[in-house]
């Protein structure tokens, strides 16, 4: 982290912002993005395993635009089906 880009340093000086202080605020924001960047990835990988075990039948799926042009398809995840059309059979009945 020593070899970064330091030229932001600028701004914390204007800003009134020590150099110490500075230095945390490096130091947190590349905790920060690390642990969105990984582990929100783990997360989502986690959540979609626990889908699969739970409903062997879910999946990823591509679901056609009915609103306008664009984008043609939107990319769902993890889609349920059996659950879906258990809402849309409650819904009309």
């Amino acid at each position: 982290m020593e070899q970064d880009d330091r030229s932001h340093v600028l701004i914390y000086q204007v800003l009134g912002i020590s150099e110490s202080e500075g230095k945390l605020i490096d130091v947190y924001q590349n905790k920060g993005r690390f642990l969105y960047k990984y582990a929100g990835s783990f997360l989502e990988e986690a959540a979609k395993l626990c889908f699969k075990e739970k409903f062997p039948e879910s999946g990823p799926v591509r679901v056609p635009n009915t609103r306008g042009s664009r984008p043609k398809l939107f990319g769902v995840d993890c889609l349920v089906w059996r659950r879906l059309g258990d809402q849309v059979a409650r819904r009309n009945n």
